[in-house]
This record gives structure tokens, sequence and C-alpha cells, in this order.
């Protein structure tokens, strides 16, 4: 599945929740690919591992 990140800037972190550690950011209308939901957040490709960023900041995930 895809999606596509809706607001400014949206934090990665190494696992799904708020104190995770950050791995870095995504810039709106960026495209990512979503492997899989977890609660509220989303487990996406990210470089050549894996992140997690909050479901309500990606849209039209097909």
């Amino acid at each position: 599945m895809t999606g596509t990140v809706n607001t400014a800037a949206l934090i990665v972190r190494s696992t799904p929740s708020n104190s995770g550690k950050i791995l870095g950011s995504l810039k709106k209308n960026q495209t990512v690919m979503v492997l899989r939901k977890t609660g509220s957040w989303y487990e996406i490709q990210y470089g050549k591992g894996k992140g997690y960023v909050y479901a309500q900041y990606i849209s039209n995930v097909r």
C-alpha cells in the first residue's frame, strides 16, 4: 500500500509511540510505502528499514 503525507513535516519514529526514537521526517505530499497499521500508527518503509508515523497524517492509503 502507499499513502501521502498530509502535514508540513511528519516525524518518523523507531516504535509506534511518541516516545520512540526520532529517525527523521517526511515532507508534505511525499509518498510513502505503508506496510501495516498498528493501533493509531502506520509502519512504513523508511530508507533501508522501517519506521512509524501517526496514521492521521497519512492520506489516500491504497
